[in-house]
């Protein structure tokens, strides 16, 4: 609804649901008066006079019509006026330097107070109308301590016939220098002074611009060095991850190398022994090492030398083939290691292929320049074929060369006190042995034999020849055992050799010295077995079986050759109850299908 103010008669634009039943104060802003509109067709009530006279706003008016029609039309013909300026130079308007950020703007001068105007004289105000507290309130102008409205009264804004309000352009900075009388001072002076304020603005947002910019910079290079020392530390946790998977997978490469390394160390020590059990406990050792690594040369070519050596000196013909094999196998891996050729020796030697052998122990012998450990063994292997070719001296002679390289070569030792025993010479057999004691005090046989050198070199066993025309039978006992020694060595000699025919015979001799009855019997199975002549070889190996429990093992053998799988389990089992450590005790398990 519009509203008319029923002093001056000006018209403002009241909205409607402001207006309540009770009406709605509204104050002019042309004359001062207040009074009350409502929403029906009664007229508005005054409640209060005005505050200005009706001429003095007439004036007011007029001269800011004038004004506003000396103004150009618009803002371009605003920005072609110029100003007069004077051709001093002492006039030129100062230049104005923008401030910084950090710059105060000085105070500005007082201006002086215009001249007051004479006040009119009040006129009587009219009783006011109380206005009660639940009246709706209007948006309107806030009023003034000394202007009388009543709470809930607003002030209109004039749209009718009312000119647009002045406006007013902060000033920023100094004031300007005073314009010369030519200027004329219009609207025109106010624009300029407003484009300076917009070209101050605007330096001071390039200022913030670069100062937002510098942050944005500092942003970006912290944000960039976080990246880095991310990237840097996940490179860094990648690196200590691949180094913990090397050691780790050194640490199982060195485990596992200690592991084979340290079985094949434990067979050497058990083949010190030189009997054929401990023999048997080496081979398995290396098969451990060699089921870590299969390729590990070292215990390769222990293996293969240990089954020659089985071969030679205990008759154990059975692992030729296979050391053979591993002593080949050695040689392709390197084919100068010296327990590479030494194992080729070992099995040539036991292939009774004396000559050959003797080449690669010499072979071996030149390879192991500076190993004292491969230089004894290797000698210890020379004297094995000397005694092969029955040249005692020389095989003396590598077996002190052996024990000068290695003093802890206990075979070396036992090997000399039965070769020094078999020229007689007791004193140095008990030396020899009495070394080998030191080494193994445990060991039984090196024990028997240097109690019985003992008694040797003191005479408390005198060696006595038969009478002549006297029979084996009735001389005396130690005739006896000496003849039986004899044989027993020309038998494992000519079974060695292949001779089966001779070792028969010789084992025929054996049986009727009575001395040895045990050890005859025993060669007599392993032999008949050997040969295929398994009834026979049952006969020969039954009656072994009352001497030693080895024998048990033969006549498995014979009765699995004939194809009595009863007798072959008995006799293998009754091996096994009798020998559980034996050197053949992990080939039964295997025949059997028993758990090692």
């Amino acid at each position: 609804m519009k509203a008319s103010c029923p002093i001056c008669a000006a018209t403002y634009p009241i909205p409607d649901d402001k207006v309540g039943d009770k009406g709605l104060p509204v104050k002019c802003r042309r004359c001062g008066a207040v009074f009350r509109v409502y929403n029906d067709d009664r007229d508005p009530t005054v409640q209060s006079g005005p505050t200005e006279p009706e001429e003095s706003y007439k004036a007011r008016k007029q001269k800011k019509t004038e004004s506003a029609d000396r103004m150009p039309s618009s803002r371009e013909e605003r920005k072609k006026k110029k100003f007069v300026k004077s051709t001093s130079i002492d006039d030129a308007p100062p230049t104005v330097k923008p401030l910084g950020d950090d710059d105060v703007l000085p105070e500005p001068e007082p201006e002086p107070e215009p001249e007051p105007e004479p006040e009119p004289e009040p006129e009587p105000e009219p009783e006011s109308i109380p206005v009660k507290e639940e009246l709706p309130v209007a948006e309107g102008e806030a009023l003034g301590d000394e202007e009388d409205l009543a709470e809930g009264d607003i002030v209109a804004d004039e749209t009718i016939d009312r000119p647009p309000p002045e406006t007013i352009v902060p000033r920023v900075g100094p004031d300007p220098p005073e314009i010369a009388a030519e200027q004329v001072l219009d609207e025109a002076d106010f624009d300029d002074d407003f484009f300076k304020v917009k070209r101050f603005s605007f330096e001071g947002s390039t200022v913030k611009i670069a100062v937002a910019a510098g942050l944005l910079l500092v942003v970006v290079l912290i944000i960039f060095g976080i990246f880095k020392l991310v990237s840097e530390s996940n490179q860094a946790l990648d690196d200590a991850k691949q180094r913990h998977e090397q050691a780790a997978a050194t640490y199982q490469e060195g485990r596992k190398k200690l592991d084979y390394i340290y079985k094949h160390q434990q067979g050497l020590r058990m083949l010190d022994a030189g009997t054929d059990e401990s023999y048997a406990k080496a081979i398995e050792s290396f098969d451990r090492a060699l089921e870590s690594k299969a390729d590990y040369l070292p215990a390769l070519a222990a293996k293969a030398e240990t089954l020659a050596l089985l071969a030679i000196e205990f008759d154990r013909d059975d692992g030729v083939e296979t050391s053979c094999e591993l002593a080949d196998k050695a040689l392709e891996q390197e084919a100068k290691a010296p327990e590479a050729l030494r194992a080729k020796a070992a099995c040539l030697l036991a292939q009774n292929k004396v000559d050959d052998a003797d080449k690669m122990a010499h072979e071996a012998l030149t390879a192991a320049d500076g190993d004292d450990a491969a230089d004894a063994d290797a000698n210890y292997l020379l004297a094995l074929i000397f005694l092969k070719k029955r040249d005692e001296k020389k095989a003396l002679f590598s077996l002190n060369t052996a024990t000068r390289f290695n003093p802890l070569h206990f075979r070396a030792l036992h090997l000399m006190a039965d070769i020094y025993a078999s020229r007689k010479a007791w004193k140095l057999a008990v030396e020899a042995e009495e070394k080998a004691l030191k080494l193994i005090p445990g060991h039984a046989e090196a024990r028997r034999r240097l109690e019985l050198y003992q008694q040797r070199e003191s005479g408390e066993l005198r060696q006595t020849d038969l009478v002549p025309g006297m029979s084996a039978e009735l001389g005396s006992e130690l005739d006896k055992r000496k003849v039986a020694d004899k044989l027993v060595a020309r038998i494992r000699s000519a079974m060695r050799r292949g001779a089966s025919h001779e070792a028969l015979g010789l084992i025929n001799e054996l049986l009727k010295l009575g001395t040895h009855t045990g050890t005859a019997y025993m060669l007599k199975c392993q032999l008949l077995v050997t040969r295929g002549n398994y009834n026979a070889a049952v006969d020969a190996c039954s009656s072994a079986r009352n001497y030693t429990p080895d024998a048990y093992y033969f006549l498995g053998a014979a009765y699995e050759a004939m194809g009595n799988e009863a007798m072959k389990k008995t006799n293998y089992r009754a091996y096994l109850n009798a020998r559980p450590n034996g050197s053949h005790a992990a080939e039964v398990r295997s025949i059997l299908g028993m758990n090692q």
